[in-house]
């Protein structure tokens, strides 16, 4: 599954199966201007990877540094 959203982590705009499934929502956000969203990859409940996607004619995957999940504080 993945959690697609804006760069600032602010806004969701989904979750999916896989990037695939997502295309339509991305070629929606090139069309309203937005120029790259993050996502976040995992598998059952734990975060894989997280990595940029470029949106344009095409999607392109670039590559950031391994992130770790922050720990949140406990409420």
């Amino acid at each position: 599954m993945i959690d697609v959203y804006n760069n600032a982590g602010t806004e969701s705009y989904g979750c999916f199966k896989h990037l695939k499934a997502a295309k339509p929502m991305l070629k929606r956000l090139g069309e309203a201007g937005v120029q790259s969203v993050t996502v976040s990859s995992f598998r059952g409940r734990n975060l894989v990877r997280v990595y940029r996607v470029l949106i344009g004619e095409g999607c392109r995957i670039i590559k950031m540094p391994q992130l770790t999940p922050t720990p949140t504080p406990a409420a």
